[in-house]
Protein backbone atom coordinates (compact mmCIF):
# COMPACT_ATOMS: atom_id res chain seq x y z
CA UNK A 1 0.00 0.00 0.00
CA UNK A 2 2.95 2.34 0.91
CA UNK A 3 4.75 1.75 -2.15
CA UNK A 4 1.48 2.39 -4.34
CA UNK A 5 0.48 5.22 -2.83
CA UNK A 6 4.47 7.00 -2.47
CA UNK A 7 4.63 6.32 -6.80
CA UNK A 8 0.74 8.37 -6.93
CA UNK A 9 2.48 11.31 -5.03
CA UNK A 10 5.68 11.29 -6.98
CA UNK A 11 3.41 11.42 -10.31
CA UNK A 12 1.54 14.64 -8.99
CA UNK A 13 4.65 17.33 -9.55
CA UNK A 14 4.66 15.66 -13.10
CA UNK A 15 1.12 16.40 -13.64
CA UNK A 16 1.37 19.71 -12.39
CA UNK A 17 4.10 20.65 -14.83
CA UNK A 18 2.40 19.74 -17.51
CA UNK A 19 -0.65 21.40 -16.32
CA UNK A 20 1.51 24.79 -16.85
CA UNK A 21 2.90 24.26 -19.55
CA UNK A 22 -0.66 23.35 -21.60
CA UNK A 23 -1.82 26.79 -19.87
CA UNK A 24 -5.67 27.19 -21.17
CA UNK A 25 -8.01 26.85 -18.03
CA UNK A 26 -5.26 26.05 -15.74
CA UNK A 27 -4.34 29.71 -16.09
CA UNK A 28 -7.89 30.86 -14.85
CA UNK A 29 -8.00 28.27 -12.05
CA UNK A 30 -4.41 26.27 -11.09
CA UNK A 31 -4.47 25.67 -7.98
CA UNK A 32 -4.85 22.16 -6.28
CA UNK A 33 -8.94 21.76 -5.59
CA UNK A 34 -10.03 19.81 -2.26
CA UNK A 35 -12.77 17.24 -1.98
CA UNK A 36 -14.96 16.18 0.87
CA UNK A 37 -17.19 12.82 0.28
CA UNK A 38 -20.15 11.28 1.83
CA UNK A 39 -22.37 8.73 0.05
CA UNK A 40 -23.37 5.60 -0.04
CA UNK A 41 -22.90 2.27 -2.34
CA UNK A 42 -25.45 -0.32 -3.63
CA UNK A 43 -23.47 -3.43 -4.38
CA UNK A 44 -23.43 -7.13 -5.05
CA UNK A 45 -20.73 -9.60 -6.11
CA UNK A 46 -21.08 -10.84 -9.80
CA UNK A 47 -20.61 -15.17 -9.70
CA UNK A 48 -22.06 -15.88 -5.68
CA UNK A 49 -25.26 -16.75 -7.00
CA UNK A 50 -27.32 -14.41 -5.04
CA UNK A 51 -27.96 -11.65 -7.75
CA UNK A 52 -29.49 -7.49 -6.97
CA UNK A 53 -27.57 -4.64 -5.72
CA UNK A 54 -29.12 -5.14 -2.30
CA UNK A 55 -25.84 -4.38 -0.08
CA UNK A 56 -25.56 -1.27 1.21
CA UNK A 57 -22.51 0.48 2.34
CA UNK A 58 -20.58 3.58 3.42
CA UNK A 59 -18.34 5.57 0.87
CA UNK A 60 -16.60 8.35 2.27
CA UNK A 61 -13.16 10.44 2.45
CA UNK A 62 -11.53 13.05 0.80
CA UNK A 63 -10.11 13.68 -2.94
CA UNK A 64 -7.44 16.40 -4.44
CA UNK A 65 -8.18 17.88 -8.13
CA UNK A 66 -5.70 19.32 -10.27
CA UNK A 67 -6.67 20.99 -13.33
CA UNK A 68 -4.88 20.21 -16.57
CA UNK A 69 -5.88 22.73 -18.56
CA UNK A 70 -8.78 22.97 -21.29
CA UNK A 71 -11.81 21.13 -19.18
CA UNK A 72 -9.16 18.20 -18.31
CA UNK A 73 -8.30 17.22 -14.73
CA UNK A 74 -6.27 14.89 -12.64
CA UNK A 75 -7.99 13.28 -9.30
CA UNK A 76 -7.08 11.46 -6.39
CA UNK A 77 -9.27 10.19 -3.56
CA UNK A 78 -8.46 8.17 -0.05
CA UNK A 79 -11.65 6.60 0.68
CA UNK A 80 -13.37 4.24 3.36
CA UNK A 81 -15.34 2.02 0.79
CA UNK A 82 -17.95 -0.93 1.87
CA UNK A 83 -18.91 -3.76 -0.64
CA UNK A 84 -20.60 -6.90 -0.63
CA UNK A 85 -23.86 -8.57 -1.37
CA UNK A 86 -26.78 -9.81 1.14
CA UNK A 87 -29.85 -12.09 0.27
CA UNK A 88 -32.40 -12.03 3.47
CA UNK A 89 -34.25 -15.03 1.96
CA UNK A 90 -33.49 -18.42 0.38
CA UNK A 91 -34.78 -19.18 -3.09
CA UNK A 92 -35.93 -22.16 -1.71
CA UNK A 93 -37.79 -20.32 1.00
CA UNK A 94 -36.58 -22.75 3.73
CA UNK A 95 -36.12 -22.96 7.40
CA UNK A 96 -32.27 -22.63 7.66
CA UNK A 97 -31.18 -19.21 9.50
CA UNK A 98 -31.39 -15.39 8.53
CA UNK A 99 -30.06 -14.15 6.58
CA UNK A 100 -29.46 -16.78 3.40
CA UNK A 101 -26.10 -14.40 2.77
CA UNK A 102 -24.46 -11.82 3.66
CA UNK A 103 -21.20 -10.44 2.68
CA UNK A 104 -19.22 -7.35 4.02
CA UNK A 105 -15.77 -6.51 2.81
CA UNK A 106 -14.43 -3.04 3.91
CA UNK A 107 -11.66 -1.18 2.15
CA UNK A 108 -9.25 1.18 2.28
CA UNK A 109 -9.64 2.69 -1.46
CA UNK A 110 -7.11 4.88 -3.44
CA UNK A 111 -9.45 5.75 -6.64
CA UNK A 112 -7.83 7.81 -9.54
CA UNK A 113 -9.46 9.92 -12.39
CA UNK A 114 -8.96 11.79 -15.62
CA UNK A 115 -11.90 13.99 -15.73
CA UNK A 116 -13.13 16.37 -18.88
CA UNK A 117 -15.04 19.06 -17.11
CA UNK A 118 -17.69 22.11 -17.93
CA UNK A 119 -17.68 23.95 -15.15
CA UNK A 120 -21.11 25.34 -14.97
CA UNK A 121 -22.85 22.21 -15.28
CA UNK A 122 -21.26 18.55 -15.06
CA UNK A 123 -18.11 16.12 -14.83
CA UNK A 124 -17.37 12.92 -16.83
CA UNK A 125 -14.64 10.89 -15.72
CA UNK A 126 -12.81 7.82 -15.94
CA UNK A 127 -10.50 5.77 -13.72
CA UNK A 128 -9.58 3.05 -11.39
CA UNK A 129 -8.69 2.04 -8.22
CA UNK A 130 -6.62 0.42 -5.92
CA UNK A 131 -8.44 -0.86 -2.81
CA UNK A 132 -6.86 -3.10 0.76
CA UNK A 133 -8.87 -5.20 2.90
CA UNK A 134 -8.99 -3.73 6.10
CA UNK A 135 -12.29 -6.07 7.84
CA UNK A 136 -14.63 -9.15 6.51
CA UNK A 137 -17.63 -10.85 7.09
CA UNK A 138 -19.52 -13.62 5.85
CA UNK A 139 -22.78 -15.50 6.58
CA UNK A 140 -24.33 -17.99 5.05
CA UNK A 141 -27.84 -19.55 6.45
CA UNK A 142 -27.36 -17.70 9.99
CA UNK A 143 -24.09 -19.22 10.50
CA UNK A 144 -20.83 -17.11 10.27
CA UNK A 145 -18.19 -18.24 7.64
CA UNK A 146 -14.21 -18.80 8.43
CA UNK A 147 -13.47 -17.91 4.38
CA UNK A 148 -11.62 -15.07 5.19
CA UNK A 149 -8.45 -16.03 3.62
CA UNK A 150 -10.10 -17.06 0.21
CA UNK A 151 -10.93 -13.85 0.00
CA UNK A 152 -7.79 -11.07 -2.23
CA UNK A 153 -6.90 -8.49 0.18
CA UNK A 154 -6.53 -6.29 -3.20
CA UNK A 155 -9.33 -5.28 -5.38
CA UNK A 156 -8.68 -3.16 -8.53
CA UNK A 157 -11.58 -1.29 -10.04
CA UNK A 158 -12.35 0.31 -13.25
CA UNK A 159 -14.43 3.32 -12.55
CA UNK A 160 -16.56 5.46 -14.78
CA UNK A 161 -17.92 8.79 -12.90
CA UNK A 162 -20.42 11.82 -13.58
CA UNK A 163 -21.13 14.65 -11.34
CA UNK A 164 -23.58 17.23 -11.50
CA UNK A 165 -23.40 20.86 -10.05
CA UNK A 166 -25.87 21.55 -7.79
CA UNK A 167 -25.19 24.48 -5.71
CA UNK A 168 -21.90 26.26 -6.19
CA UNK A 169 -19.64 24.10 -4.78
CA UNK A 170 -21.76 20.96 -4.20
CA UNK A 171 -22.11 18.33 -6.50
CA UNK A 172 -23.54 14.91 -7.19
CA UNK A 173 -21.81 12.31 -7.89
CA UNK A 174 -22.89 8.74 -9.57
CA UNK A 175 -20.06 6.44 -10.06
CA UNK A 176 -19.96 3.06 -11.30
CA UNK A 177 -17.53 0.22 -10.50
CA UNK A 178 -16.53 -3.36 -11.29
CA UNK A 179 -13.70 -5.02 -10.24
CA UNK A 180 -10.41 -5.70 -12.84
CA UNK A 181 -9.12 -8.81 -11.14
CA UNK A 182 -11.45 -11.40 -9.23
CA UNK A 183 -12.07 -11.33 -5.64
CA UNK A 184 -12.37 -15.07 -5.20
CA UNK A 185 -13.37 -18.09 -6.78
CA UNK A 186 -15.72 -20.38 -5.50
CA UNK A 187 -16.68 -24.28 -5.56
CA UNK A 188 -20.43 -25.27 -5.39
CA UNK A 189 -22.15 -27.92 -4.74
CA UNK A 190 -22.54 -31.13 -4.92
CA UNK A 191 -26.08 -30.63 -5.18
CA UNK A 192 -28.75 -33.66 -4.51
CA UNK A 193 -28.21 -34.72 -8.43
CA UNK A 194 -24.11 -34.52 -7.99
CA UNK A 195 -23.53 -31.33 -9.81
CA UNK A 196 -20.48 -29.33 -8.53
CA UNK A 197 -19.47 -26.17 -10.79
CA UNK A 198 -16.68 -22.99 -10.10
CA UNK A 199 -17.33 -19.37 -10.49
CA UNK A 200 -14.65 -16.64 -9.92
CA UNK A 201 -16.40 -13.55 -8.36
CA UNK A 202 -15.99 -9.72 -8.77
CA UNK A 203 -17.20 -6.49 -7.26
CA UNK A 204 -20.33 -4.42 -8.69
CA UNK A 205 -21.26 -1.36 -7.39
CA UNK A 206 -23.06 2.08 -7.81
CA UNK A 207 -22.33 4.61 -5.52
CA UNK A 208 -24.53 7.91 -4.95
CA UNK A 209 -22.50 10.39 -3.51
CA UNK A 210 -22.56 14.21 -2.27
CA UNK A 211 -18.81 16.01 -3.09
CA UNK A 212 -17.99 19.85 -1.50
CA UNK A 213 -15.20 21.55 -3.49
CA UNK A 214 -12.76 23.47 -1.59
CA UNK A 215 -10.83 26.15 -3.21
CA UNK A 216 -12.75 26.68 -6.22
CA UNK A 217 -13.11 29.24 -8.14
CA UNK A 218 -16.67 28.84 -8.62
CA UNK A 219 -17.61 30.95 -12.21
CA UNK A 220 -21.71 31.10 -12.41
CA UNK A 221 -23.07 29.70 -16.04
CA UNK A 222 -23.47 32.68 -18.09
CA UNK A 223 -26.92 34.15 -18.43
CA UNK A 224 -28.81 33.71 -21.73
CA UNK A 225 -29.66 36.86 -23.43
CA UNK A 226 -33.06 37.60 -24.10
CA UNK A 227 -34.02 39.00 -27.96
CA UNK A 228 -37.54 40.20 -27.65
CA UNK A 229 -38.55 42.29 -30.49
CA UNK A 230 -39.69 45.69 -29.81
CA UNK A 231 -43.02 47.49 -31.23
CA UNK A 232 -41.94 50.69 -32.13
CA UNK A 233 -45.37 51.52 -34.22
CA UNK A 234 -46.83 54.69 -33.46
CA UNK A 235 -49.83 54.59 -31.38
CA UNK A 236 -52.46 57.04 -33.23
CA UNK A 237 -55.68 57.69 -31.59
CA UNK A 238 -58.76 57.80 -33.52
CA UNK A 239 -60.23 61.55 -33.03
CA UNK A 240 -56.25 62.85 -34.53
CA UNK A 241 -57.09 60.60 -37.68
Amino acid sequence: MKKIVFTLLLFLPVIAGFAQRNGGDVDKDRQIKGVIIAGLNLSQVDGDEVYGFSKGGLNAGFGATLPLGKGFSFGIETLFNQKGAYRKFSPEYDSTGKPYYHLKLDYLEVPVMFSFEDRHIWTIGLGFSWGRRVSYREIEHGLVMDSSSQYSKNDFDVLLDLQLRVWKHLKVDVRYAYSMAKIRTRNYGPTLAGEEWTRDQYHNLISLRLLYVLNEKYVPAPKKKSHKKTNTTAYIAPWNL
